[in-house]
């Protein structure tokens, strides 16, 4: 949610429309990048480079601790 209310105020209409968004956050929260969709502004591009790149490590480093409570 915080995501599409950053990118919304970033006027980033693409990203925002339903279907683009859960595809963007897919792609970059897995780290693979396809780069087929991008923020286009630089108000899109600051918000996701200090929101999204921190918050993907911050639940892989949450996904790696789970799996180590099991282990």
């Amino acid at each position: 949610m915080i995501c599409w209310t950053g990118l919304s105020l970033a006027g980033e209409e693409v990203l925002t429309d339903f279907v683009n968004f859960i595809y963007f956050c897919s792609v970059v929260g897995s780290t693979v990048g396809f780069g087929d969709l991008s923020p286009s502004g630089d108000a899109g591009k600051l918000f996701l480079t200090f929101y999204m790149i921190p918050a993907t490590i911050i639940l892989y480093a949450a996904g790696l601790t789970k799996i180590a409570w099991i282990t």
